[in-house]
Formats: C-alpha cells, structure tokens, sequence
C-alpha cells in the first residue's frame, strides 16, 4: 500500500527507551509471548532510527519499574540520556512497592527535571489507584506533570486493569493529568468516556488501528475526542514499520485539523514544547 506524506511537525509520545540490559530482557519476552522485535538497536542506533524514519519533531520516552527498588536508577539514566538528545523529552517511573515515592517523585521532577511519568499497571502488577502511589498523585497535579497509564486488558490481562480502577482513581485526582495508554484497548468506550468526563485525561493512540491487532473502535469517536489524541508509536517494540502507526491513522480521513491535533498541537500544549506551524 502507497506510504502517505509524513505529517509536520510530528511528536511521537509514545516511545521506549531503556537501559540496554532491561530492552534485551523486554525484547525476549516479546518473542516469546507477544510478537517479534523489528527493532533492536543501542540507545543510539534507535533514535537515529526513529528520526529517519519517522521524522520526528519531538519524542516522548519512557521506561517502566516492573518491581520496587528500580525506579530511581530507571529515572536517572533518562535524565542522563534525555540530555545526549534534545529533541526528546523523558519521563519517570515509579512503584509503589518503593519505599518513599513522595520522594523518588520529587528527586525525579524537581532536580532531574523529567517532563511526566509512566506506570506499567500490568508489568508492575498494582492498581493505578493503589494508595501508595497517591504522594506521586498529589505531586503530579500541583507540578502539572502528565502519567502515562498502561491500564487497558490489552494485549495482555491483569488483575488490576480496566476502566474501573482508573475511575476511581480519576474520582480521588479530578485534575490529574493522565495519559491512558493505547486509547485503554481492548475497552475502549469505557475509557471515552472518561475522558469526556474528565478534562486533564488524555488518550494515545500506540498500536491502535494498525495491523497488528483488531482494535479499530469508530473513527467518528476520535473526532469527538480530538482535544484529547496524541499520537504514539510504541517504537521500538513492533513487529512493522514505524511509519505503518502514521499511515493506519491518516487513512481514517480525520481531517487536516483533527490531524493536527493528533500528530503534534495536543502534546506541543500538554508537554509544553513550544513547537510552531510548519
């Protein structure tokens, strides 16, 4: 199928990096239980690649704590390689397993100076509305930083997923803003309507609508929502092309202005970027 024109500018807000030893230990569970990695390169290697072939303005990175006690060196490696990369902006992580998240949030907000964080409600097997986590809560609404929730039952279950708990969560934190990752697939309107809900919830469109997996819900839900769509690639972590998340989204027919908003307007406000029109 034809490759259509690469939107510009383009933020990517959905992208993995991580220290070499964790990828290759992420990249053999993929093989084994989900899909093979197209992509597997240094830290290096990866953003030259992202950068070729997807022509990014911007990109938004994270990694994940899949158990206590390994936030704090996850966070200070972004903060070191965000530095070697300025057209990137990195996030935290954090657990609540971990002793004093009050703390880890402050070290990586106030002196590291990430840009949000990212919870991995699945791999780190804790509810996104565990009150441990809730001095990270208070902490993101008063700094304004955004969280990227993996809440959703897809691709791989959990006993702490689903729209539910992240309701509540929203119910305790009205102005948290949060960034439901994959648009919360495999239940979608749930987690629509949350948003419609909740004004500071955002939803990322990674994997959606590609060929990957069936998860197509009605493009005409996507120009509801249009203030609240911020494009995501999940790159490196794919079995297809990088541009295939691009050419799946423009092949909806949105329209120059939802696009807009999509590809690069929502994350150039949420993040505060400062990117210009083309």
């Amino acid at each position: 199928m034809e490759e259509l024109p690469l939107p510009r500018p383009l933020v990517d807000a959905h992208v993995h990096l991580m220290p070499d030893r964790l990828f290759r230990a992420v990249w053999r569970y993929f093989a084994e239980h989900l899909w093979p990695i197209r992509y597997q390169d240094t830290t290096e290697g990866l953003v030259a690649t992202l950068r070729r072939e997807l022509g990014v303005s911007r990109f938004v990175f994270m990694s994940y704590a899949h158990k206590a006690g390994v936030a704090a060196e996850l966070n200070r490696w972004s903060a070191e390689t965000a530095a070697r990369f300025p057209d990137s902006v990195p996030l935290a992580t954090f657990h609540p397993g971990d002793p004093d998240v009050g703390r880890l949030a402050d070290e990586a907000w106030l002196e590291l100076k990430l840009a949000g964080a990212k919870l991995h409600c699945q791999v780190g097997r804790f509810a996104p509305d565990d009150r441990r986590l809730f001095p990270v809560y208070e902490r993101a609404c008063v700094l304004d930083k955004p969280i990227v929730f993996h809440v959703g039952r897809a691709p791989e279950g959990g006993e702490h997923l689903g729209p539910e708990p992240f309701a509540r969560l929203l119910r305790a934190f009205p102005d948290l803003p949060a960034i439901v990752a994959h648009m919360g697939a495999d239940e979608f309107e749930p987690f629509f309507a949350l948003a419609e809900r909740f004004p500071r919830v955002y939803l990322d469109t990674t994997l959606v609508y590609t060929d990957l997996l069936d998860w197509r819900p009605d493009p005409r839900r996507l120009v509801d929502l249009q203030d609240r769509l911020l494009f995501g690639s999940d790159f490196p972590d794919l079995p297809y092309p990088v541009r295939h998340g691009v050419d799946s989204l423009r092949r909806l027919g949105l329209g120059p202005e939802v696009e807009a908003k999509l590809f690069w307007r929502n994350a150039n406000r949420l993040f505060q970027l400062g990117l210009a029109e083309a």
